[in-house]
């Protein structure tokens, strides 16, 4: 059991050190400037393999918090999506004088049940799930789609449905990108393998491509949703409910041939309550966040970590001093 624990915790290690030398080429490559999260009001920093919550009564509160943490590159504004009444609801923080501001409902979200936003790289761009009508006439919420809407002078764009072929009359959640905008994201449309699978689909010209489905070595009979991707595409995290391994994170690489590796899951360093989902990494590649119905001892149901689902992190900086051999 221990040597299946220290395999989990090496492919953790692997997965941060990617991600950070990736976002790195990123950043240099496109001379974009990430914001350092230190911030007191985000709460303990994390100095080791345990995850620390992620912006006590602040980002993470008594409320559910239904996503990972998102940031605006160059900004570092925050973004995730919290439960208001029957719906979801996305919000912001922003970084003003050093200090992240009370969160505050997104221009485009509080109407309909909207969820798990996803930045392009450059920002430029935020997708999200919603159950919102095609129709401006309508009040009546339809299925999930993945929408977008474009960075402006005044904020955000109005929403807008990236239609077909990625959305269909089935279900499409959870999306994510890499810095190609290739767009991965979940669906129970017809023909997966089980009740929600994985799929990728390129952006060429301008549009989306026909979705392929990412194959049996990541889907299975059961639930596979919520994608992370790393920038050049070489591994995904992504949750899975339903498998006899255990229910939270797996991880699979990319080999050279561009074959998936069969999928691992990531052990109880992360999964400790079998809720862990929402996975996504902060722009520098310094931080891994998820999201947890884990309750904190003591904490009753007025403050976080009251089992209602919180955002965590992990410092990526502390695993990298265990010295690994890096993964290929």
């Amino acid at each position: 059991m221990r040597n299946n624990h220290i395999i989990c915790l090496v492919l953790i290690i692997g997965v941060v050190l990617i991600s950070c030398n990736q976002m790195k080429k990123i950043q240099n490559k496109n001379e974009l400037r990430f914001v350092e999260l230190n911030d007191p009001n985000l709460g303990k920093i994390p100095s080791g393999i345990i995850p620390e919550i992620f912006g006590p009564n602040l980002i993470s509160t008594d409320k559910m918090e239904h996503s990972s943490a998102i940031f605006l590159p160059i900004t570092g504004d925050i973004y995730f999506a919290r439960k208001t009444g029957v719906n979801n609801t996305i919000f912001y923080s922003s970084l003003k004088n050093g200090k992240y501001t009370e969160p505050q409902i997104a221009s485009f979200s509080g109407r309909f049940f909207d969820g798990a936003p996803a930045f392009s790289a450059n920002g430029d761009r935020l997708y999200f799930g919603s159950r919102r009508p095609l129709q401006d006439t309508s009040s009546t919420q339809k299925d999930f789609d993945i929408w977008v809407v474009e960075k402006i002078a005044e904020g955000w764009s109005k929403p807008k449905n990236i239609g077909f072929p990625v959305n269909t009359d089935a279900m499409e959640i959870s999306q994510c990108l890499t810095s190609d905008g290739t767009l991965y994201f979940s669906s129970n449309c017809p023909g997966g393998k089980g009740q929600f699978d994985i799929y990728m689909s390129k952006f060429v010209n301008g549009k989306f491509t026909e979705p392929e489905n990412l194959g049996d070595n990541i889907n299975s009979e059961y639930f596979e949703t919520s994608p992370c991707v790393a920038p050049d595409g070489s591994f995904i995290l992504f949750d899975s409910f339903g498998r006899k391994e255990g229910k939270g994170i797996y991880i699979s690489q990319k080999d050279e041939k561009g074959n998936w590796s069969k999928a691992i899951f990531l052990g109880p360093e992360i999964n400790v309550t079998g809720t862990e989902r929402f996975t996504n990494f902060s722009p520098d590649g310094k931080y891994l966040f998820f999201n947890s119905m884990r309750v904190i001892e003591g904490n009753d149901s007025t403050q976080y970590g009251n089992g209602l689902g919180d955002i965590y992190w992990i410092d990526a900086k502390v695993i990298e001093e265990l010295n690994p051999e890096p993964l290929g």
